[in-house]
């Protein structure tokens, strides 16, 4: 017997959840953006099927939520330590950069690097939260737990 493998979303309910999910970005300012890629998440493991298997997502909105925070403070230091060392520098070639123009210099790195390291990390905490319903679990689905076996395996 051959074992199948399948995605059950079709390409309306797909769109509408897109297009939901930037809605509610856009007006929550991204405070609500961890919400709707958890029930993304969610939905997209349900419908899918590997080798006759469906996917189970174990994972949590508060761990999600969590590290959505702390790569967003990581962003912020970042980019302040870039603004103050580039106002010194820029002082002492004695280069006069407009205000505006160099906000959006800097309000485009958060942006770009928040975009990029967050994206990452939600990537990482979705394949590690979602299994097959009868597969033994090696994530115990605590953000404890992923911190430590992150660091496990780096050492």
């Amino acid at each position: 017997m051959e074992k199948k493998t399948s995605y059950d979303l079709n390409f309306k309910k797909y769109v509408l959840i897109e297009l939901l999910s930037f809605i509610v970005s856009v007006v929550s300012l991204t405070l609500l953006r961890p919400l709707i890629l958890f029930y993304q998440y969610k939905i997209e493991a349900e419908s899918t099927y590997i080798e006759g298997k469906q996917l189970k997502f174990k994972g949590k909105l508060i761990e999600l939520y969590i590290i959505y925070f702390v790569w967003l403070v990581i962003t912020i230091v970042i980019v302040d330590i870039y603004q103050y060392v580039s106002v010194l520098l820029l002082k002492e070639i004695k280069f006069d950069l407009s205000y505006p123009l160099y906000y959006l210099i800097t309000t485009s790195m958060i942006t770009f690097l928040s975009a990029t390291f967050i994206k990452g990390a939600f990537r990482r905490w979705k394949y590690r939260s979602t299994y097959h319903i009868n597969e033994k679990l090696y994530y115990k689905g605590h953000i404890i737990w992923l911190i430590v076996t992150t660091f496990i395996r780096k050492i």
